[in-house]
């Protein structure tokens, strides 16, 4: 659950105030040892108009993770941010962020260190090449929890690109994304000693039915791989089929 509230103190100054809470709980008895924690963030922003639709802002957040199920891996976090949102171009809008994740653990890992720096990222446009034809592009760098060996986190760098057609009620989209998974340190299985890598490659394709100004249907596929540079274990294939129907009030 999450909240946003933005706040309009003159024609040139805005602040957003946001929080998030969020339970993770895993059905696997194993991935619950391990992954079963309470994710607590919340900060703010303070933005300047520097357009009619444009806004830059600077950006705070403060993040407490809690593990409830025994893994000693309770952290707190401050993350700092600039940006530039709203209609950035005659033809372009969307957001692109970027800023630095301070991590600090409880206790002090056996191996890595208790203090992590880490740039993290997040860019979503969108080009409306003509009226019936747009193209979205989207960059992002995270850091995600993880139960591997004795890594703590990975982290995540990927690109996404999209492009779009409409026709009347039809809308069709085709997507292609490609993501490296990085882990911080380096573990031993099957004589082999390295860090581990992972590069995720995925690809699909949407159409959907506008039936009305509020209801529209739809159909997908999604085909996704992950190439492990680490070991061919860690490797697989996915294909992924979907109905959708939405409402919207």
């Amino acid at each position: 659950v999450g909240f946003s509230l933005d706040i309009a103190r003159s024609r040139r100054f805005v602040y957003t105030v946001e929080a998030e809470d969020a339970y993770h709980k895993y059905l696997n008895p194993t991935l619950a040892s391990s992954l079963n924690r309470h994710e607590v963030s919340g900060g703010f922003k303070a933005g300047l108009l520097v357009g009619p639709k444009t806004t830059a802002y600077l950006s705070y957040r403060r993040g407490l993770i809690r593990y409830s199920a025994g893994k000693q891996s309770h952290s707190k976090s401050h993350q700092v941010g600039l940006g530039v949102k709203g209609r950035l171009a005659p033809r372009v809008s969307g957001t692109a962020e970027a800023g630095m994740l301070y991590r600090f653990y409880d206790l002090a890992p056996v191996p890595g260190d208790r203090a992590i720096r880490n740039l993290v990222s997040n860019i979503a446009l969108a080009y409306e090449a003509t009226s019936r034809i747009q193209l979205k592009v989207r960059v992002n760098r995270d850091m995600n929890e993880t139960t591997f060996s004795s890594n703590r986190y990975y982290t995540s760098t990927g690109a996404r690109l999209e492009a779009g057609y409409s026709y009347r009620r039809l809308a069709l989209n085709t997507h292609a994304s490609f993501q490296v998974d990085r882990y911080p340190e380096a573990v031993t299985i099957s004589a082999l000693t390295a860090a581990r890598r992972d590069d995720l490659y995925g690809s699909g394709l949407n159409l959907d039915y506008k039936m009305r100004p509020w209801l529209s249907t739809g159909l997908s596929y999604t085909h996704m791989e992950r190439h492990s540079v680490f070991l061919d274990q860690f490797n697989y294939k996915d294909d992924r089929t979907a109905f959708s129907l939405r409402l919207i009030f």
